[in-house]
């Protein structure tokens, strides 16, 4: 099941999503597959649960420092 909460980084406001049974997320806009997804509040995206284990070989997840740098390049 995908699971959201609402977080703050920085001064901005993200809706956290992610799936409880570790697998990949995709966003129903694009197709694009994510770990976790972070979106701003005011421009929220929907995702659907694949089949697709999280963690292959080829993925490395971000560090948080990656991902606060990432997010202040958006807002």
């Amino acid at each position: 099941m995908i699971r959201t909460e609402q977080t703050t980084i920085g001064q901005a406001s993200f809706i956290h999503a992610w799936s409880d049974a570790e697998m990949m997320i995709r966003q129903d806009s694009s197709g694009t597959l994510y770990e976790d997804a972070y979106d701003l509040v005011d421009h929220p995206e929907t995702y659907t649960e694949t089949d697709i284990p999280k963690g292959g070989d080829e993925d490395e997840e971000a560090t948080p420092e990656e991902i606060a740098a990432a997010l202040e390049e958006v807002i």
